[in-house]
């Protein structure tokens, strides 16, 4: 683990979710990548560049320990902006793929930006705008 995320706390991360009552998603509220995932960004290393850590694998490690080596995190729950450890599980990077695939085959679709449009959220306008809008 670089130092910089050995850095990363649990009230870092969780002073930027907001859950969602309806399906117990952590939704991250901060910074996000073009996949739509959330993202962490810490100083400088070694090299003078930032570091950048995704906020799921930052959550799911504070709680669980490292993901397995050459496993992914898939989202359970199907949201890219959670972090709740409980709706993260690891898995090989192939199971991972068709679960994705199984998803859009079941017209889950994705948005411009590759944002999971997420219906459950529609009972709360900020949650909904977040994720819709970025």
């Amino acid at each position: 683990m670089s130092p910089r995320k050995a850095e990363i706390t649990c009230d870092y991360v969780f002073s930027r979710v907001q859950t969602e009552p309806n399906c117990g998603c952590w939704l991250w509220m901060g910074e996000t990548n073009n996949k739509g995932y959330g993202r962490i960004v810490r100083g400088n290393n070694h090299y003078g560049l930032r570091e950048r850590f995704l906020a799921h694998r930052v959550s799911y490690e504070l709680v669980n320990g490292p993901v397995p080596e050459g496993m992914d995190l898939d989202h359970k729950c199907r949201v890219r902006l959670c972090v709740n450890p409980a709706h993260l599980e690891p898995v090989s990077r192939s199971e991972n793929n068709r679960r994705g695939d199984l998803m859009k085959r079941k017209g889950v679709k994705l948005d411009g930006s590759a944002k999971w449009q997420v219906g459950l959220m529609a009972s709360n306008p900020s949650i909904e705008e977040r994720i819709t809008n970025g």
